[in-house]
């Protein structure tokens, strides 16, 4: 299953293992990313990996 930033669904099996492909729309998740900046949220103690 591929999930977009919203919750949406946008591939799916019907049924049992295999791969799901989706088309991205990039100019649309660095939109999304501008206007809802989750990231810029988070505390700096969360920030390293």
């Amino acid at each position: 299953m591929v999930i977009d930033y919203w919750g949406r669904v946008r591939g799916e099996r019907d049924k049992g293992a295999g791969v799901v492909l989706a088309e991205l729309d990039l100019e649309a998740l660095e939109q999304t990313r501008k206007t809802f900046p989750v990231l810029s949220h988070r505390c700096p103690s969360e920030n390293r990996r």
